[in-house]
């Protein structure tokens, strides 16, 4: 039986990616995967045999990658801020534009520090795989030790709540967030938190026809309940906007990602609901990403 080496597998990898269109780096962190060493290592061992065992899953992986599975999905994880996030089918799979989320809110949150608030609540809507909220307290704990916070994690799909209470044991170590299944706000009794300072979301934002017309490794694989946001993409941000005047502090504040092309629209619609000091973000793309407001 004929011996494959490391560099032969990967070489092999690059070649059908190459076919499809799929960029070549995904070979190699899909052998640091089945591997599971870094490439540096790979590298120092170029020329060693693979095991059968290895070789068979790298192909069986290299196939799945073929017809669409999104790398993510294969190898369960994705880096966000700093951290690797288990991911799986039953959440959206996080992006690098969604940290513009976070550092918005990092910076109310550093505002609230100055202004000496002893207590703080925060919610995160539509948390999913709960990457945005995990996010949060592990950059801003090291900040508050002096400073009560309760935190809130709510998704409708009791799945990936599964997911992003795994996540939390594996990223903070221990159990600091209260996760709710609910729709929306509907099972977000008044007693649970007397109400929020502040409330991040990155909800479903694709117009309904859209959804259909997106890259088919997203169409077909990430789950349409996080991505169908309704005829226009707006449906969710109404309902939000609407729901978060009465759970916000005064001086709270409301961060959401959204869909390019809809900033203006939620602008107005924040505006009409009472909410002052609108602030717009771009991302690194120059593209409509991020916008807040504050409960007067």
């Amino acid at each position: 039986m004929t011996e494959v080496k490391i560099y032969q597998i990967l070489k092999w990898g690059k070649e059908q990616f190459k076919v499809q269109g799929i960029q070549q780096v995904e070979a190699q962190l899909l052998l640091e995967y089945t591997l599971q060493m870094p490439f540096s290592r790979i590298l120092a061992q170029y020329q060693k045999s693979v095991s059968k065992e290895h070789e068979e899953r790298y192909k069986r992986d290299v196939e799945k990658r073929l017809h669409g599975v999104p790398l993510q999905y294969i190898t369960r994880e994705q880096p966000f801020m700093g951290e690797i996030f288990y991911v799986d089918e039953s959440v959206l799979i996080p992006r690098p534009e969604t940290e513009l989320l976070v550092e918005a809110g990092l910076i109310y949150l550093q505002q609230c520090i100055r202004k000496n608030k002893r207590n703080i609540n925060v919610l995160d809507m539509c948390t999913g795989s709960g990457c945005i909220l995990i996010s949060l307290i592990k950059q801003f704990k090291s900040e508050s030790k002096n400073i009560e916070c309760q935190w809130l994690g709510v998704d409708i799909q009791e799945e990936a709540l599964k997911i992003s209470r795994y996540n939390e044991q594996k990223i903070l170590k221990k159990e600091e967030i209260q996760w709710i299944q609910s729709d929306l706000f509907s099972k977000l009794e008044s007693n649970v938190v007397e109400g929020f300072d502040l409330i991040v979301s990155n909800p479903p934002y694709i117009p309904k026809e859209d959804v259909e017309i997106l890259m088919p490794e997203v169409k077909n694989y990430e789950p349409r309940v996080a991505l169908d946001g309704g005829v226009d993409g707006l449906f969710f941000y109404r309902r939000i906007i609407d729901e978060s005047r009465m759970r916000l502090r005064q001086n709270g504040q409301l961060i959401f990602e959204i869909g390019h092309g809809q900033m203006q629209d939620i602008k107005v619609m924040m505006l009409e609901a009472g909410f002052i000091k609108i602030k717009e973000i771009k991302d690194m793309a120059g593209l409509e990403r991020i916008i807040s407001g504050v409960k007067p």
